[in-house]
């Protein structure tokens, strides 16, 4: 049995799962009278395809023309789906199946449903990660009220002209009375200096004897 027969030029109707050729060595063909013939399809392939398991069928390549040949399902098993079909005489052959009513239109949605799906959860990632660094931006800033009380109260523009005229005045009477209070205190514990001054002789006046 060889599994790289080239592709005929007539191929059959059906979805096509595999061409083979049956090979025969010291026979003749007419010397055949039947051959029974196994092989078994992925379920993963029908599933794909949108195939109906019940519709496989062995062909035999007739001149130009596909004859269907007799074929059972004999069951499933291990994800594969066995069958078995009686040819008469040896060939090409092909294995066929039918598609379910709007297998390709269904195939087709179910490409658009998944790749809608992928581009939703691209947005929705990227969304996340904007709303992340929008999140860890805002964190770094500080609050505008934290910002506000943080600053004096002379930068927060709460006082005009006036209260600074007031607050000047404050700060030349405190002087003030600082300085008077330590002139005070020096006057207190300095005593009297009791100097006594020499007297200056002054000269006679005219006239005056000596």
């Amino acid at each position: 049995m060889s599994e790289t027969t080239p592709l005929p030029t007539e191929k059959p109707a059906e979805t096509v799962f595999k061409y083979f050729s049956v090979i025969r060595e010291k026979i003749k063909n007419e010397e055949i009278s039947s051959v029974k013939i196994r092989f078994r399809i992925p379920d993963s392939f029908l599933r794909k395809e949108g195939i109906i398991p019940e519709t496989i069928v062995l062909k035999k390549l007739v001149g130009s023309a596909w004859v269907a040949n007799p074929t059972v399902l004999l069951g499933k098993s291990g994800g594969y789906t066995s069958y078995e079909a009686g040819v008469e005489g040896l060939s090409t052959f092909a294995i066929v199946g039918e598609k379910k009513e709007g297998a390709a239109a269904s195939k087709q949605q179910q490409e658009e449903e998944k790749a809608a799906e992928e581009k939703a959860a691209f947005e929705k990632a990227a969304a996340e990660a904007a709303a992340r660094r929008e999140a860890v931006e805002q964190s770094a800033k500080p609050e505008a009220g934290q910002a506000e009380s943080s600053k004096p109260i002379w930068e927060k523009g709460g006082f005009g002209p006036a209260f600074k005229i007031l607050s000047m005045v404050g700060i030349l009477l405190i002087g003030s009375l600082i300085f008077l209070e330590v002139m005070h205190f020096m006057h207190k514990k300095m005593p009297p200096l009791n100097l006594k001054l020499p007297k200056i002789p002054q000269p006679p006046l005219s006239g005056q004897k000596k």
